[in-house]
């Protein structure tokens, strides 16, 4: 495990990134901190 989470999280996470796409996921806390430093877009996060 990564200082961010799982690798398969950090995966998902620069897919949605590199193809400008929002994740949709209930689980927000794996993805806080590519939300927050990355722009990742994180459907219900609002």
């Amino acid at each position: 495990m990564d200082a961010r989470g799982p690798i398969n999280d950090m995966w998902i996470a620069a897919c949605a990134i590199t193809y400008d796409l929002p994740l949709a996921t209930l689980n927000f806390k794996d993805y806080d901190d590519f939300q927050a430093h990355h722009g990742l877009r994180i459907l219900g996060a609002e």
